[in-house]
């Protein structure tokens, strides 16, 4: 299969899986968010691990529940931070006395005054996933270009359950993910 095959193929599952994200009910998802942070005690992280956490947009599954779980545990906590369109994602931490900043998409990042983290740990949102550790996201290659900055560290996406598909179409510069999350389970890919 050409690339151009396969990235016409994720370009039409964006659409499909976004509008299929975007159909779930407030309250579904809300249940959801309580679900996943459910989960805390299980994932492989430790209490030392800095962890790489997101603030959810559009429909992604909001991770903030299982942030605060995580905080309780010991871990810090991380935010991307895009300092430069096409460059790879850094990350700085997000406490209770960081101050934010409108980011060059528009979500809140922590601003130059919060610490440079190295995360260990990345929870990623996703369009979709499968269980062979693909993963779809908008496309921008934000994370495709952080992850192999961080080889060892762990790799969860995070998704609600209905965006499982068979086969996610993978390139060569496509970076696999070590687990899933959903409400309903945490999938170890392999």
């Amino acid at each position: 299969m050409k690339i151009n095959d396969v990235s016409g193929q994720k370009n039409d599952l964006r659409r499909h899986m976004k509008a299929l994200r975007d159909g779930l009910s407030d309250d579904f998802r809300r249940k959801a968010a309580g679900k996943i942070a459910g989960f805390a005690d299980m994932l492989p992280i430790t209490p030392d691990d800095c962890v790489a956490v997101y603030f959810p947009v559009r429909s992604e599954c909001d991770v903030m529940p299982l942030a605060a779980r995580l905080r309780q545990k010991g871990c810090r906590l991380a935010l991307p931070v895009v300092e430069k369109k096409g460059a790879p994602l850094v990350f700085r931490r997000f406490d209770a006395v960081t101050r934010f900043k409108k980011g060059l998409f528009g979500i809140d990042e922590p601003d130059e005054t919060a610490v440079a983290e190295t995360p260990a740990v990345f929870l990623t949102p996703l369009l979709a996933f499968d269980r062979k550790g693909g993963r779809l996201g908008y496309g921008a290659g934000c994370y495709d270009r952080t992850f192999p900055l961080f080889p060892s560290a762990l790799l969860i996406g995070v998704a609600f359950s209905k965006q499982e598909i068979p086969d996610v179409p993978v390139e060569k510069k496509d970076v696999l993910l070590d687990y899933v999350l959903t409400e309903n389970e945490l999938i170890k890919v392999g």
